[in-house]
């Protein structure tokens, strides 16, 4: 034996002390010793006690550690090169130990030169003398990389199974035979509340006396071969709470322990227990929704065949259900309405779920009915269409209130003709023909000449005959291709669809003059009325429709102007100088900043007491010559040159400061009424400017009333929706002008922030005489009180005006019932008492 240095080296756990023992004696002989070492796998090592060197190391040192055995004893301090350096303190630890007679036992790791790594297990033993004492130091040391890799493999599946338990949605429970817990996993405790400390070594706590029996049997027929699988069970929680499992069991056997034990597998499906619950208590309810809904209900096939009616449907269209399963719903369409009604339903198989729409169904006996259908379709799990629901509400008399609304707001109600709506959205139509067309046309604005004078001597029912009469003739003179209307008192439109030139629309014009030289019959009396007649032409003078007919009126001045009776082209009298029109056109752009507007306010009282309640402010010009004019004068040309935003700041500002010095003067409630034009709302900067004159001022803004009168298209009504819904929000009260005569008033009415409505003069002025007049303004104040609306009349020129008003619950009035609008000064005069008592101050 040669030179040593300590070592630790491995000797694996298959060897036991007894061959240790062997091994020792083997030491005291040589020969034997070698010979047996030399053919072992394992390393066996001798050191010397005293000089703590290394004297032998077996053979099997070169195959495990990939070094001679030469090598090392040349060099052993190199012994600790090879050991791994994590495990090098270990290793010298062990060593010192070794040399001061103790075993030890020790793992570790080594470098072979070829860069592979092993674990060595190494036991050291010390082999005492005769007198106990140790003079030498023996080892074995085993390759256990294997065992260690073996370990390692079972160390990581151990881990990776017990993860996947643990993730496991599913509850897993593992129980002996007496139902005890062995194990389980986070799920149990998620599903249950229970922790795994609270369950282990005892029975499941959900498992509560009234369910041990049922427990106890689950475990027998498991144990007995007869698993279950997907067993519905329902369990308490540790919070009291129910919770539905589906159960799978097994028997699972355990070696160590040499028995068999339970595995159980729990799924929690209480939201889907719920829902399946939830689902059929949703058919029930929609079974009996089906059948006893009070309009009808059916399911309709792909290729529109019912499937099935309730008896609602059954009785609106006068078949069984078995006939109506016959027949497909075209069949029974109004033929108008196919079409309407396919195209709603081939959108159903692609993106559209629901839609709606009112069309006509035939009955069994061959009567239409007007019907609500609203369509919802039902889509498998895949998205695709099972069949649709359809709702069919009876709208038949819905339907012919609306027209019968929608003719009054398109209609006068005096003449029947179109109104000033219905005629200017007509022309709106014709100008896009026209425009694409590269068409011509012509539009007239007639006025009668002195109709006051009839009036006034033959009193109003004269007048509304003559106006009568002139429609018809109007109506007799023209051709289908035109169309007219009346826009006014004694104003009417024509527009003339099928001329070509000015020449073409001066004889039409004409012909309507000399049809008017013929004498009226009015209440058995002859009178002679002529006509005045203006015409503007598109595209030449105008491109829109409002330009159109303010060139078309104030071409019918210049008519007037010239001796009545005549007709005048607008650009005839535009090239003209010195002309009223023209003068007025240039003087109002300078009128404002001479201050020649004035401001006149008309008292609105309550129709139930006569106090005032609010005032109207409404501008005047105090022209320089022509003295005190009227709007109907000057506001068309505000309009048209622009002065209109201009003046109705002006406007708005001097009724507000007057406002605030009535306030100061001792009447904080009094409300202010100002119209605004829809040029002056779709200004950006209108909320802001009225926000600066109500601080500037100290008006409230809940004390100020905008009147707003609708645009001639829903564009209009778009456009200063924002604006109103502003104004709203500041507390600033809207009111909708000229209602009852306005065409998108009943469309937009819920839509927009309106809080009252003025009902038209013109509806006002035959009550009660009228007996449609009556009816429509009963219905028109009902209404209202329906949406929670304050109503104002216009026009209450009698008493027995405002008495009719007063029984049917109107809340406001204004007219010349309480006077003629005044300065400030005079009408301040009114507010001191009832507004009846001082509806006559001049």
């Amino acid at each position: 034996m040669d030179n040593y240095k300590g070592s630790l080296l491995a000797f694996p756990s298959t060897i036991d002390p007894d061959t240790s023992a062997r091994l020792q004696v083997l030491v005291n002989s040589q020969s034997q010793f070698l010979q047996f070492a030399h053919h072992l796998d394992v390393v066996i090592w001798v050191a010397d006690q005293a000089t703590r060197r290394t004297v032998y190391v077996s053979p099997a040192y070169e195959n495990i550690w990939g070094r001679t055995v030469q090598s090392f004893y040349d060099n052993q301090e190199s012994f600790f090169d090879a050991v791994h350096p994590d495990d090098v303190k270990a290793s010298l630890d062990a060593v010192e130990r070794q040399w001061q007679g103790d075993q030890t036992d020790t793992e570790y790791r080594i470098l072979r030169p070829d860069g592979e790594i092993r674990w060595i297990w190494d036991r050291a033993f010390p082999i005492r003398g005769p007198k106990g004492e140790t003079s030498i130091v023996a080892g074995i040391a085993v390759d256990i990389t294997q065992r260690k890799q073996t370990e390692e493999d079972l160390r990581h599946v151990s881990q990776s199974l017990g993860a996947i338990i643990d993730a496991s949605p599913l509850g897993i429970l593992i129980l002996n035979r007496e139902g005890h817990v062995q194990q389980c996993n986070l799920a149990i405790e998620t599903i249950f509340g229970w922790t795994a400390d609270e369950i282990m070594g005892r029975i499941p706590p959900w498992v509560q006396e009234g369910t041990i029996a049922e427990f106890r049997s689950l475990m027998k027929g498991t144990f007995d071969g007869k698993p279950l699988s997907g067993e519905h069970v329902t369990r308490q929680r540790k919070d009291g709470s129910l919770i539905h499992l589906e159960l799978y069991t097994a028997s699972l056997p355990n070696l160590a322990a040499g028995r068999d034990e339970v595995i159980t597998l729990m799924a929690d499906v209480t939201e889907r227990t719920v829902a399946q619950t939830a689902l059929r208590d949703s058919e029930e309810r929609f079974r009996s929704i089906f059948e006893d809904a009070p309009i009808g209900i059916s399911l309709i096939s792909e290729d529109y065949k019912f499937l099935k009616a309730n008896k609602a449907l059954c009785t609106l269209l006068g078949y069984s259900e078995r006939e109506l399963t016959q027949r497909t719903i075209t069949d029974i369409t109004h033929p108008d309405d196919v079409k309407a009604d396919l195209e709603l339903a081939s959108q159903f198989p692609n993106a559209i779920s629901k839609g709606s729409l009112q069309k006509r169904f035939l009955r069994k006996d061959g009567s239409v009915v007007w019907c609500k259908l609203t369509a919802t379709v039902v889509r498998d799990e895949d998205g695709n269409p099972k069949y649709g629901v359809e709702m069919v509400e009876d709208v038949t008399e819905q339907r012919r209130a609306e027209e019968g609304i929608r003719h009054i707001a398109f209609h006068d109600m005096l003449t029947e003709l179109p109104n000033r709506t219905a005629f200017e959205e007509h022309v709106s139509r014709t100008i896009r023909k026209a425009r694409k067309d590269g068409k011509f046309f012509c539009l007239l604005f007639l006025d009668l000449d002195y109709f006051k004078v009839v009036n006034d001597t033959l009193g109003h029912d004269a007048g509304d005959e003559l106006l009568t009469r002139v429609a018809e003739k109007l109506r007799s003179i023209i051709s289908k291709e035109d169309h007219v209307a009346r826009v006014g008192g004694d104003e009417f439109t024509i527009l003339l669809g099928q001329v070509d030139s000015d020449i073409e629309a001066l004889g039409a014009a004409k012909r309507i003059i000399e049809s008017f030289h013929e004498p009226w019959a009015v209440n058995g009396k002859e009178i002679v009325v002529t006509a005045s007649i203006g015409i503007s032409a598109y595209p030449r003078d105008a491109g829109d429709v409002q330009s159109l007919l303010s060139r078309a009126d104030a071409a019918m001045y210049h008519a007037k102007q010239k001796g009545r009776d005549r007709v005048e082209f607008f650009r005839s009298f535009d090239r003209l100088s010195g002309t009223n029109t023209l003068d007025l056109r240039k003087e109002i752009r300078q009128a404002v900043e001479r201050e020649e507007f004035v401001l006149h306010y008309q008292p609105i009282a309550s129709v139930k007491n006569g106090q005032i309640t609010a005032v109207e402010a409404l501008v005047r010009w105090q022209h320089p010559s022509r003295g005190l004019l009227l709007p109907h004068h000057f506001i068309p040309f505000a309009e048209e040159t622009g002065v209109i935003e201009t003046l109705g700041e002006w406007v708005l500002r001097q009724a507000i400061v007057q406002g605030a010095r009535w306030v100061d003067a001792g009447k904080p409630s009094l409300r202010i009424s100002v119209n605004v034009s829809n040029r002056q709302l779709m200004q950006e900067s209108f909320v802001s400017l009225l926000k600066k004159i109500l601080t500037e001022t100290g008006f409230q803004p809940t004390q100020l009333e905008i009147e707003w009168t609708e645009g001639i298209t829903s564009l209009d009504v778009k456009a200063v929706s924002a604006t109103l819904q502003r104004l709203h929000q500041m507390g600033v009260k809207i009111a909708l002008d000229d209602f009852g005569i306005s065409n998108l008033s009943l469309i937009h009415l819920r839509k927009l922030p309106i809080s009252a409505l003025k009902i038209d003069r013109s509806l006002i002025r035959h009550l009660p005489k009228s007996e449609i007049d009556s009816g429509l303004v009963a219905g028109l104040i009902g209404m209202a009180h329906n949406l929670r609306l304050r109503v104002v009349a216009e026009g209450v020129e009698s008493e027995e005006q405002l008495a009719f008003l007063a029984d049917h619950g109107c809340g406001e009035f204004q007219g010349y019932l309480l006077g003629r609008p005044k300065t400030s000064d005079k009408v301040f005069l009114a507010l001191q008492g009832s507004a009846r008592d001082k509806r006559h101050i001049h």
